[in-house]
């Protein structure tokens, strides 16, 4: 009965893709070029909202770079995406439940520390 089986899914097979994403650091050595790896990084995590399997979801940086390195994301940001708020090149949140749950998300985090 196995063979039967084995053949009867085989008539059956459906190509698919998956999606093998996973978290993906971004690691600053102490001798990179902080502005252009900063740019590079702001660019992949921002690129279709950050919503791709290979955008950044943390950093890894030298000891005691950690406020420079923000404000200058904070630079890159601003260079790529200078009018986020109304920009139509740019994705938002899709209603105000789901901009709720993602706020309560973030302040819970904030809560627990």
């Amino acid at each position: 009965i196995g063979r039967q089986v084995a053949l009867a899914a085989a008539a059956n097979l459906t190509p698919v893709t998956l999606e093998l994403g996973g978290k993906s650091p971004a690691i600053f050595d102490p001798s990179c070029d902080l502005d252009a790896a900063v740019a590079s990084v702001a660019y992949g995590k921002l690129l279709n909202a950050g919503q791709t399997c290979i955008a950044p979801d943390y950093l890894m940086v030298p000891r005691g770079q950690g406020a420079t390195i923000a404000a200058k994301f904070a630079v890159a940001i601003a260079k790529l995406y200078p009018r986020l708020g109304d920009n139509p090149d740019y994705t938002a949140i899709v209603s105000e439940r789901h901009h709720r749950r993602l706020s309560d998300m973030v302040a819970e985090a904030r809560e627990g520390g």
